[in-house]
């Protein structure tokens, strides 16, 4: 099924990598492999896409386990990386809804220079370590 496919790649290319390893490194990461993924925004997020469908009432548990992993992960590596619990699970939020929504508008638009800006601002949202 093609959400299983998702959840592969997301696993190999995103969560382990964020549950492993250097934290700047991992984030790094994270970010080339959703740009390259996402085609800079060209590519819908099909799991985005199901979540706000009645296709969600079929696939709920998978794909709430989709987000939520990835927001835990990301909070992982950012509590790794010197934020507090409390601190990084806000930005893992504010960090995967604005990829999610670059993803949207870059499509909408045509124009993937909203999805290199939002990732661009994501980034150094993560630099920065107060509270």
């Amino acid at each position: 099924m093609v959400l299983d496919h998702v959840d592969r790649w997301f696993e190999q290319n995103i969560f382990a990598v964020l549950e492993g390893g250097n934290p700047a490194l991992a984030i790094e990461t994270m970010f080339a492999s959703v740009t390259e993924y996402f085609q800079s925004g060209g590519r819908i997020c099909l799991v985005g896409i199901f979540a706000l469908d009645a296709t969600r009432d079929h696939f709920s548990d998978q794909i709430a386990g989709y987000f939520d992993r990835w927001l835990d992960s990301l909070a992982t590596c950012l509590v790794c990386q010197g934020f507090s619990e409390n601190c990084a699970q806000i930005i893992s939020t504010q960090v995967v809804a604005m990829i999610q929504g670059a993803i949207i508008l870059a499509r909408a638009t045509g124009d993937a220079g909203h999805f290199f800006g939002a990732v661009t601002q994501a980034g150094k949202r993560l630099c920065r370590r107060s509270e």
